[in-house]
This record gives C-alpha cells, structure tokens and sequence, in this order.
C-alpha cells in the first residue's frame, strides 16, 4: 500500500509504514525465536479442536482435560474474530461471532462487564466436570 486506505483490521483508515522491511524483520526473527522455543518443549501428546459455545458444549463422557484456556477479559477491546479472521480462513472454522464473550461490538460499560463475568462463570461452569 502506497496511499491510505480502510482497514478492515482496524475498521479505519490508516496510513502504510515508510519502512516495512525493519517490521517484517522484527516480525520475522520474533516468530523465528518462537519457533524454536515451542520446539524444545514440544511434545507428542494428544490435541483435539472441538469448536463450539464453550457456556453449553457437551462434551465426550469418557473425554478428560488438563487445563482450561480462556481470553483474557479484554471485554469490549478487541473484535477477537476479525482479529485471527487469517485462521479461520486457513484451517476452515466456521466463524461464531454472535457466541463471543464480551465482544467490542457491545462496548466496555457495566452491563458489558457483567454480561462477561456470567460467560466466563457458565464456562467454568459447564467444563468444570471434564478437568481431571
């Protein structure tokens, strides 16, 4: 891009860099950097995507989990779809925008805040009986 343009990203206008290649540097060895972390603590061990609303997915009986991944409450920040919009599109996943907990979309008041809180709470909930 040579002249401004709208960002779907940012949902603005927005100006290019005048240097791209020191961003695509720093990108480039950060990711490289990563890489080879994540590769000495890599293991073999059994991965399993199940997508969907997290407040009411039923899960296998006999399916067990260590941990539990959440975002963290950046509620009314961040459009979390549109941000990894790249993934979806390069691992096929249907997008759930209207199931997000405490989307950008509903702002950062109170009602917002509470209306998260719940979420969060009916995903502890729910899972809570698959954690080993």
């Amino acid at each position: 891009m040579r002249e401004t343009y709208w960002c779907i990203k940012h949902k603005r206008y927005c100006t290019p860099i005048g240097e791209a290649l020191k961003f695509i540097n720093r990108y480039s060895y950060d990711t490289i950097k990563r890489l080879k972390e994540f590769d000495k603590i890599r293991t073999d061990a059994f991965i399993k995507i199940i997508q969907g609303d997290a407040r009411k997915i039923k899960l296998p009986e006999d399916l067990k989990i260590d941990g539990l991944f959440t975002s963290p409450p950046y509620v009314g920040i961040i459009d979390y779809h549109e941000q990894h919009r790249y993934a979806y599109e390069l691992f096929g996943f249907p997008r759930l925008d209207e199931l997000e907990i405490g989307p950008a979309a509903k702002g950062q008041n109170g009602k917002a805040k509470k209306e998260y809180q719940r979420g969060i709470i009916e995903v502890f909930k729910n899972v809570s009986e698959y954690l080993i």
